[in-house]
């Protein structure tokens, strides 16, 4: 069966996923899974330069269980939630007119282990995953990034400090 664009674009049970945003998730993760290969170098970030980033923790009860299947399960919630959290912040930013874009699995333009290291969230260990300050390897890392920085009256323009929103 073939969907017309309008069934490609409906909302499914999982906030701000479409029917068509399901579809590729599963088709990346398969193709993934298969041993297809990736797209190789650098996403261009030049029209949305500057970046919020944030990291999504996983639960530690969860990851100790490995190899069980509650750690495939915890890892994936958590892609959700980071994935949920960068559309959110997006759409806040589109509402205030801000050229914006989420960036989270299987939905990145821009490399985020590393954004992650210039933000000041952590490392890059040996095997090019992020090894947070304070979980190790225990997260998820989501992204918005934006056209020009934001202007947040109680910080200096131009500061280089971390800033903590306290969202979650």
């Amino acid at each position: 069966k073939r969907l017309t664009p309008e069934q490609w674009e409906q909302p499914t049970e999982c906030p701000g996923w479409s029917t068509g945003d399901i579809v590729r998730h599963c088709c990346w993760g398969e193709g993934m899974l298969a041993g297809r290969p990736m797209p190789e170098g650098e996403p261009d970030a030049g029209r949305l330069p500057h970046a919020i980033v944030f990291l999504v923790q996983m639960d530690h009860a969860q990851m100790s269980r490995a190899p069980m299947a509650e750690v495939i399960r915890e890892s994936a919630r958590q892609y959700y939630r980071a994935a949920a959290i960068a559309r959110t912040i997006d759409a806040a930013l589109r509402a205030a007119d801000i050229d914006a874009r989420a960036h989270y699995d299987a939905h990145y333009d821009v490399v985020l282990p590393p954004m992650a290291v210039a933000a000041g969230l952590g490392e890059l260990g040996r095997h090019n995953i992020l090894i947070a300050d304070r979980f190790g390897t225990r997260v998820r890392i989501g992204a918005v990034t934006m056209a020009s920085p934001l202007r947040l009256s109680r910080f200096p323009v131009g500061s280089s400090a971390r800033i903590n929103l306290g969202l979650f």
